[in-house]
């Protein structure tokens, strides 16, 4: 028996199988064009299994439903990309610009220590006893550049009341 006798033989389940073995080389290959190939097929066949069609129609429809996955995957991926959780991950000192934090060690002569989780951190800023709190304006490198909370109120315009 030959091959295309084989898959003539397996009807609309040989879309599934296809499917199913594209979904199985996503897994070895990078990228993720081959999953929603895979989608597609595994559709197609079960569309034809509930429906009967000429197999010019069920290649019509792998085409088009390839397309259709492809491009969602396209706009959905994009969506998850903007996550704001992901646009610090390589950059968490700019993750703390605005935060206020308490110093853990005084700054003196214009350097000091605080402390964020498990993790401390250099700052620089004017000199403020331990204790004190202070808001992130700017990082540079691992440094954070901080200001005392008080003076940042005093620059933010407090409404006639």
């Amino acid at each position: 028996m030959d091959i295309i006798g084989f898959i003539r033989e397996l009807g609309p389940w040989a879309w599934i199988v296809g499917g199913l073995l594209l979904l199985a080389a996503e897994i070895i290959v990078s990228g993720i064009y081959l999953f929603w190939f895979g989608l597609a097929g595994v559709a197609v066949g079960a569309i034809a299994l509930a429906t009967p069609m000429p197999w010019q129609a069920q290649v019509v429809l792998f085409g088009v439903l390839a397309i259709v996955a492809v491009v969602g995957g396209r706009f959905a991926g994009r969506r998850l990309r903007r996550e704001p959780a992901e646009a610090f991950l390589n950059k968490r000192g700019e993750s703390f610009v605005g935060r206020t934090l308490r110093l853990t060690d005084p700054i003196v002569r214009g350097e000091g220590r605080t402390a964020h989780a498990d993790t401390f951190w250099r700052v620089t800023g004017p000199d403020l006893p331990a204790g004190s709190e202070v808001r992130v304006v700017e990082v540079r490198g691992s440094t954070l550049i901080v200001e005392p909370v008080a003076a940042a109120s005093q620059a933010v315009p407090q409404p006639a009341g």
